[in-house]
């Protein structure tokens, strides 16, 4: 009975904190959605999250603006009715869309780009990104443990 006290607590405090707080710096933020913390977002004005959505805790999302002197635009947009389990990865330097009603279970992991190595003389992160994409997830999807993108 206390443990159910205590989590009805926490998404409430939560679901507050997501709709008022992190409204002020996220792109868009759909109502009844919660996203959990500890995350990590960069470029969060870059990020538009749909209704009813659930991030849970440990999971990225990240939009890269510029990587080794060249300026990207990733952004990612994030349908109605999703459910994104624990150590979801989202990382993008041209464009993910999550459609409406897609599950992802832990450990996910979408990317648009890899590094290049067209200079061997350089280490391969001092290489520019292959940007791909945009990557699209269809309406109703679910993607398994541990997929990666």
């Amino acid at each position: 009975m206390y443990y159910q006290l205590v989590a009805k607590l926490r998404r409430h405090i939560t679901k507050i904190h997501t709709q008022w707080w992190k409204k002020l710096f996220w792109g868009h933020i759909g109502t009844k959605t919660v996203i959990y913390s500890p995350m990590k977002i960069v470029n969060a004005k870059n990020i538009s999250v749909g209704d009813n959505v659930i991030i849970e805790q440990d999971s990225t999302l990240y939009c890269v603006s510029a990587y080794q002197g060249v300026r990207h635009q990733g952004k990612i947009f994030i349908g109605n009715n999703v459910y994104i389990n624990h150590g979801f990865n989202a990382t993008t330097a041209n464009r993910i869309v999550i459609e409406d009603d897609v599950l992802c279970a832990y450990n996910v992991s979408i990317f648009d780009f890899d590094h290049g190595y067209e200079d061997l003389t350089k280490k391969i992160n001092h290489n520019k990104l292959k940007v791909r994409g945009p990557i699209v997830i269809g309406k109703q999807s679910w993607l398994g443990m541990n997929v990666s993108i």
